[in-house]
């Protein structure tokens, strides 16, 4: 219970992180400087990156601790692979740069 409280929480967060770069996004297209508006423009858009990204990261670890303690795990498919793997390839060695160059 504990842990869907620490993820719900993380993923909350993460989600006001996302509206906050989001806002400034938006507060990015009412700037007259050119530069201004491309460190703020930049800015934002990093923000959101790194908000999706954590919310993406909490949600798998959420579904994954919920799949773990309701007992659900990968299944194996009716088809297992095959045992008969390709025969190994002899490598030839490689001669040494002094006989490849035949320096006398």
């Amino acid at each position: 219970m504990v842990s869907y409280l620490k993820y719900g929480g993380l993923m909350t967060m993460a989600v006001l992180f996302m509206l906050l770069g989001i806002h400034v996004l938006v507060g990015a297209y009412r700037l007259n400087d050119p530069f201004s508006f491309m460190l703020t423009f930049f800015a934002s858009n990093f923000i959101i990156l790194i908000s999706a990204t954590l919310l993406i990261g909490f949600a798998i670890r959420l579904w994954r601790h919920h799949n773990v303690n309701t007992g659900k795990t990968k299944e194996e498919g009716p088809i297992s692979p095959p045992e008969v793997h390709a025969p190994a390839r002899r490598v030839e060695p490689q001669p040494t740069l002094s006989a490849r160059l035949k320096w006398y």
